[in-house]
């Protein structure tokens, strides 16, 4: 065995050590930690005290992340058998606070394997340069080729899109709401039930951010791929269905 393979194994058996025995209240601890304390207080959004505060949301999220089973209910019941193990009051197990809580925790970009984040950006609370598209644009150059970035229907959109294939990345949102009423399976190439390739046209106007040279740049059409899924409309560059079956898909993007 290379030195480099058994120096990867040993390292995967560390994290996997480290995940068995990480729990939120651990995150936790280290984010409110005295060389944490500051740093994170200083980022934490406009909120108020409610069951999942901001710091406790973040903790209970990372151990999420590194847990086996990565699902939302998993982290509720957790931190529910917590809260009892440590005298506090009982809370409910349903995960509709939770996973509200996580949408509105700050911007960043987290590996879905590791857990670790890989990039973070903050802008203005409002105006030009503070919303989450223009800082997931900042923070593209933390993807390698091959990667998949994975994002709610805030990032299905035309130039996005466009910026990834050209980064040889591909990606998988959901659909946005307006586009995913008018979602025409019978057009375009079909792949199987409720799932084809479809292609389209660069938007006629500008956006206010993209340069006139950026947007001429932009090529006139684009080929994604539109897969029902999960209750879900799903719009992703992998367009090979025995590549990306639907299944798979259903499973990715569940899984963040």
């Amino acid at each position: 065995m290379y030195p480099r393979h058994r120096a990867a194994i040993h390292q995967q058996q560390r994290i996997r050590r480290y995940a068995e025995c990480t729990d939120s209240y651990s995150f936790f601890n280290l984010l409110t930690a005295p060389q944490l304390l500051d740093t994170v207080e200083s980022l934490l959004p406009e909120h108020r005290e409610r069951l999942f505060p901001p710091t406790e949301t973040l903790s209970m999220f990372l151990a999420q992340a590194m847990n086996a089973d990565g699902s939302c209910q998993k982290a509720v019941n957790d931190a529910a058998v917590k809260r009892l193990v440590c005298g506090l009051k009982s809370c409910s197990t349903h995960t509709g606070a939770y996973c509200r809580a996580r949408q509105r925790l700050p911007v960043g970009m987290v590996c879905l394997t590791s857990g670790a984040v890989l990039d973070a950006a903050i802008g203005k609370y409002r105006g030009k340069g503070g919303d989450e598209q223009t800082l997931l644009r900042s923070m593209l150059s933390s993807l390698d080729e091959g990667d998949i970035l994975l994002g709610d229907a805030l990032y299905a959109t035309y130039f996005l899109l466009c910026e990834l294939q050209r980064r040889q990345i591909d990606g998988v949102f959901e659909q946005h709401g307006a586009r995913k009423r008018s979602t025409d399976f019978d057009q375009g190439r079909h792949l199987g039930h409720r799932d084809h390739l479809i292609e389209i046209t660069k938007p006629k106007h500008k956006p206010g951010w993209m340069s006139q040279e950026q947007y001429d740049l932009a090529p006139a059409s684009l080929t994604v791929r539109e897969v029902y899924c999960g209750g879900k409309v799903l719009v992703t560059t992998l367009l090979n269905a025995r590549q990306a079956p639907k299944a798979e898909l259903n499973k990715l993007y569940r899984s963040r």
